[in-house]
């Protein structure tokens, strides 16, 4: 499943674009992704590379989530397998097509996969996203992004999390993957600009 999310970015542009100057920080061992963004990004332009996008919220009674993305969603399902478990993901994301070298792709997904009840009994949380994290680092098959990409452990929305980013294709991608009791969440923004990011970050709200 992870695999083909970031084989997706190849095929979102095909043409060599231009990374914007945005130096974004190796280590993010901060409390919450909203300010690793402020942090890493406090001396850029605020206007450089930004587009207003059309935010729509979007109500998941299933997924038990809100959250804002960028026009209607593609609803999608992949399969998964974990710790010898196979996953079901349930999948929302939202693309915005390249137009010129300044107004870059716009890549914005969320998806959860129910955990099987032996997998929480067997492993701890720590395990289960560590090994989560192996998969994705994996299935990376972008050499751009393989060789950027780093994680950290964080706590998101007060749930056990990786922060994983990378760069690739004149874009950054910044990712979270969070664990609740018994389920997986999957989010990844891929963007130039950090207003998009900190919107798509902090309109994400799990419901018990």
């Amino acid at each position: 499943m992870l695999k083909y999310l970031f084989a997706s970015l190849v095929a979102l542009t095909t043409t060599e674009i231009v990374a914007p100057a945005i130096a974004l920080p190796e280590v993010f061992a901060v409390p919450d992704i909203p300010a690793v963004i402020a942090q890493s990004t406090s001396d850029l332009d605020a206007s450089v590379g930004f587009q207003d996008l059309p935010w729509q919220q979007l109500s998941s009674d299933s997924g038990r989530y809100l959250v804002d993305l960028p026009g209607s969603p593609v609803r999608d399902t992949a399969t998964s397998v974990l710790l010898n478990q196979e996953l079901q993901w349930q999948i929302n994301s939202v693309t915005t097509t390249t137009t010129d070298d300044t107004d870059l792709f716009e890549y914005y997904f969320i998806a959860y996969a129910d955990l099987p009840r032996s997998l929480s009994y067997q492993y701890s949380q720590e395990t289960i996203l560590n090994a989560a994290v192996a998969e994705v680092t994996e299935n990376i098959q972008a050499p751009d992004i393989r060789t950027t990409f780093t994680d950290e452990p964080i706590a998101y929305n007060g749930l056990p999390s990786r922060l994983m980013t990378a760069e690739g294709y004149g874009q950054y991608v910044i990712s979270s993957l969070s664990i609740t009791g018994d389920r997986l969440y999957l989010l990844i923004a891929v963007d130039d600009d950090i207003q998009n990011f900190t919107h798509f970050f902090d309109s994400v709200i799990f419901v018990p």
